[in-house]
């Protein structure tokens, strides 16, 4: 069991809802622990998850909030091109 308050809006996680896999992108916090969800395969009608269902978690990336990484190449230059 994960721990959900690690968990946030537009991270992505992998979900075992009854032994089907699946991708999906974390909307918002639903009742009771649950979680809304948007999966990945539109084929998923799926639209909320509990936390014993979630396998995997993969943070969204804040990098545009820290700047750019070390030693990563500037783009601001191009705005105007």
């Amino acid at each position: 069991m994960r721990k959900t308050a690690e968990i946030h809006r537009g991270d992505l996680i992998l979900v075992n809802q009854r032994g089907r896999l699946f991708y999906a992108k974390v909307i918002g916090a639903g009742a009771a622990g649950a979680m809304t969800i948007e999966p990945l395969d539109p084929a998923v009608r799926a639209r909320s998850v509990r936390s014993a269902e979630i396998v995997d978690h993969w943070a969204r990336s804040h990098a545009g909030e820290r700047g750019p990484a070390l030693g990563q190449i500037s783009m601001d230059s191009l705005d105007g091109w």
